[in-house]
């Protein structure tokens, strides 16, 4: 309960690792009624924490009213009628961020993980298409043309690339040709009680 209102009231928290923490079915709902009310969160892992279908309803609405990216529910007892009402409420979802749904270890069948994990991962190529598709915004500093700072820019991006090319053909990784990490505040309990 005091952890649904605390995530009701965070206003930077994305990742939420509750998984081992034996929340039930009742607890769930004031968890879910928490993540309702942020804004923040994209992060949510509900792990082994005894979730039965009677969770099914809170945690459709976490599903449908948030912009969770990545879901956690593995080692549960959520059932093939769990993933059945899932797969419905994520098609209704207009606005889904969902990339990732980890429902390993339930009571579903095979053929119903397929069909759910199957909608992700397409809603996933959707969601990155769209982003390569958007327009990206220069700054006013770097409209300029000819400028000086813009023609050193230049040099340098091209002398990191040509290197960037000579590490990867031997096997190297350069901190030039790795994805940025992205910084975001994590909250993790294990096994309290």
């Amino acid at each position: 309960e005091h952890l649904g209102e605390a995530l009701a009231q965070s206003d930077s928290l994305q990742r939420l690792d509750l998984h081992c923490n034996r929340i039930g079915d009742e607890g769930v709902q004031y968890l879910a009624e928490g993540a309702l009310l942020n804004t923040t969160l994209s992060e949510l892992d509900l792990s082994s924490n005894f979730l039965r279908d009677e969770s099914i309803e809170m945690i459709g609405e976490v599903l449908l009213r948030t912009r969770l990216e990545k879901f956690g529910l593995n080692d549960n007892f959520l059932t093939d009628e769990a993933a059945k009402e899932f797969l419905k409420m994520l098609q209704a979802h207009e606005d889904l961020q969902l990339v990732e749904l980890r429902l390993e270890n339930n009571d579903m069948s095979a053929l119903q993980k397929t069909q759910l994990g199957l909608f992700v991962r397409a809603n996933a190529r959707e969601l990155a298409k769209k982003h390569k598709q958007q327009p990206r915004k220069r700054s006013r500093l770097g409209s300029r043309r000819g400028s000086r700072c813009d023609t050193n820019h230049s040099a340098t991006r091209r002398a990191s690339t040509h290197s960037d090319n000579r590490r990867a053909s031997t096997g190297s990784v350069g901190s030039a040709t790795m994805p940025r990490a992205r910084t975001a505040s994590r909250t993790s309990f294990h096994g309290t009680r």
